[in-house]
């Protein structure tokens, strides 16, 4: 959903990949081999067997190369698990690209945006038929909202030139920037200090041709101000071996 209200910049949202996006207390526990179709195994078993449901959300950062573009092109999607246990959790594994073609394949085929740039009800309910697992709302950026997002997390400016992955070797490369990214944005959160990151974020850049949501403006601001107010409680982790 493409906000309208400009002035949003005092909200402290983590916009990183995806951009990396909305954080609160996450949790979940998954095996942390991702490198073939047990993705999909992996999630499915940590779901249903070591979280109990009423305390658990999932929410999804996806990265596409250019939201100005008639149709942008899928980069990367990562999933956030979140737990409001004690201390809360929030755990962080890559789902898209992945090295099963089949999955690859079908994932790419069903994604698209409307006109507004809302993700199409199609593509959500791919992923969730083909990872097994209930979304409760996305965060959307392209490579010049990450570009912005990683200069607000390291304080350097970087330029993201993004391509859909064909081989491999593209999948490789797509996933280790992300684990790159999450895991230092991992590392302010489990130190108290990632209210460093959320400050600088200017709304402005990212407003409104670089950045889209489903979820509204209260649940966005409660998610951010817990893991602001969080200092250090928060146990964030990234599932990735790349």
């Amino acid at each position: 959903m493409v906000w309208t209200n400009l002035t949003m910049k005092k909200i402290v949202i983590p916009v990183i990949i995806v951009v990396f996006g909305v954080f609160a207390f996450i949790g979940f526990k998954v095996a942390s081999n991702m490198k073939s179709t047990r993705q999909s195994a992996d999630i499915q078993t940590t779901t249903s067997a070591e979280i109990p449901l009423v305390t658990q959300s999932n929410y999804i950062f996806i990265h596409v190369n250019d939201l100005t573009l008639e149709k942008p092109e899928l980069v990367s999607v990562w999933v956030g698990f979140i737990n409001q246990s004690s201390p809360s959790q929030f755990m962080l594994l890559p789902i898209f690209p992945t090295y099963n073609a089949e999955v690859h394949d079908r994932i790419i085929h069903k994604f698209g945006l409307n006109s507004e740039n809302k993700v199409n009800q199609r593509f959500m309910i791919q992923l969730q038929s083909s990872f097994d697992f209930k979304i409760d709302g996305y965060i959307l950026t392209d490579d010049t909202g990450v570009s912005y997002s990683n200069q607000w997390l390291t304080g350097t400016e970087s330029s993201v030139t993004s391509m859909a992955a064909v081989t491999d070797s593209d999948k490789h490369a797509i996933l280790l920037n992300g684990q790159n990214s999450w895991q230092q944005f991992c590392q302010l959160v489990n130190t108290g200090s990632a209210n460093s990151y959320f400050s600088a974020i200017n709304w402005t850049l990212l407003l409104p041709d670089h950045f889209s949501t489903d979820l509204d403006f209260e649940s966005l601001t409660l998610l951010a101000d817990r893991i602001v107010r969080a200092a250090g409680q928060v146990q964030c982790e990234v599932l990735s071996n790349e």
